[in-house]
């Protein structure tokens, strides 16, 4: 396993990865939109894009995570990070912390030119 550690507004990887995660990113939403659209472009066929945060939902119905909600994303902006790609899955995921529960959203991307069956 390589894995590289870096700043994802500007790095360029060397060569297709089969994994990028984007894990508790939180930039202004457009911002964040521009660099998952980006990391898809730096996988191989059949690669994975996993990006996990706190949702904008959280900013209401949840506890902890940034409190501004312009660096928070909702569904749409994820789908709109989305073009262009193959949608696994987007979801809200409850997380418990103490008698409450924090909101967060998974977004698992794939090239199009995966093979579904394999």
């Amino acid at each position: 396993i390589r894995y590289s550690v870096a700043d994802v507004t500007t790095w360029q990887p060397a060569t297709p990865a089969d994994l990028v995660v984007v894990s508790f990113l939180h930039l202004p939403v457009d911002e964040l939109i521009r660099v998952i659209t980006t990391a898809g472009t730096w996988l191989r066929s059949g690669g994975h894009l996993l990006y996990l945060g706190h949702a904008l939902e959280n900013f209401v119905h949840g506890v902890g995570g940034p409190a501004d909600p312009a660096i928070l994303p909702g569904m749409v902006d994820l789908a709109r990070a989305s073009q262009g790609m193959r949608v696994v899955e987007l979801t809200h995921l409850l997380r418990p912390q103490g008698d409450r529960q924090a909101v967060d959203i998974l977004l698992h991307l794939q090239p199009w030119d995966i093979n579904p069956g394999g």
